[in-house]
């Protein structure tokens, strides 16, 4: 039998007013939850804040589910997870954008999301968006989530090399957000969990600060509760020009 332990920590970073990023730390449920809100007057802050509620209500309403998955990884069940999470991100997406349409100062509010539900030994992402989830694995990192981003877009055409993106003015333009529009491509990956597995799931304002060999040795160097602290203070000793999010969750 597996457990799990989780710690998480948001902070609004040196140079923002408000901090519009959310997350969720659920153990009881199995969700972990990292969002980063955008939208002028505060209104990514709702965006964020909706999408988290909205999918856990969803998850918590189908459990069952996630139970199935957990007594028995079948084909079908594994598809029925996945369709759970996808069901519970458009409904965060089409709850956003009526509340940006029956309110101009919310109008095109939208957010970035990340989650990862535990069923038994068996983990389900759902990603939209540039926030990321990494697995660290045998001292090893692997990054689960591909950025929708134009820069990362033009990465994998080739159109663009590494250098040039790292300088491009069109750094932060995202593809695919939740609540922009009234429906979002949501990304969905179902992973086999192994005693040692840790995820760190994180907004840009880490991850922008954060070369991805540097993962697995923080997360070799300290302890799983005082990871996320850490995280946040490297992105702000770096610059800490956004909001930072760092959700840790150890098997």
């Amino acid at each position: 039998m597996l457990t799990t332990e989780a710690f998480g920590l948001s902070d609004v970073g040196r140079k923002r007013q408000h901090n519009e990023d959310a997350m969720l730390v659920d153990s009881g449920l199995g969700l972990y939850v990292v969002a980063d809100g955008m939208g002028g007057h505060a209104a990514g802050e709702v965006a964020s804040a909706r999408a988290v509620e909205v999918v856990k209500q969803h998850v918590t309403t189908n459990k069952s589910i996630l139970k199935d998955l957990a007594k028995d990884a079948s084909q079908a069940n594994r598809a029925a997870a996945a369709a759970l999470v996808e069901v519970a991100v458009q409904r965060a997406c089409n709850d956003i954008y009526k509340l940006a349409t029956a309110d101009s100062t919310k109008r095109g509010m939208g957010t970035t999301f990340v989650c990862l539900l535990i069923a038994g030994s068996r983990g389900v992402i759902g990603h939209v968006g540039d926030s990321r989830v990494y697995l660290v694995r045998a001292g090893q990192c692997h990054r689960l989530t591909e950025d929708h981003t134009l820069i990362a877009a033009q990465l994998k055409a080739g159109t663009i090399t590494r250098e040039q993106a790292a300088t491009s003015s069109y750094r932060n333009v995202i593809t695919r957000a939740v609540g922009i529009q009234e429906s979002v491509q949501v990304d969905t990956l179902i992973v086999d969990l192994l005693p040692g597995d840790t995820f760190v799931l994180c907004s840009d304002g880490l991850h922008g600060y954060l070369a991805d060999d540097e993962v697995a040795p923080l997360v070799a160097a300290v302890q799983a509760d005082a990871l996320p602290k850490r995280f946040v203070d490297l992105a702000n000793e770096r610059g800490g020009k956004d909001n930072i999010t760092a959700v840790v969750v150890k098997i």
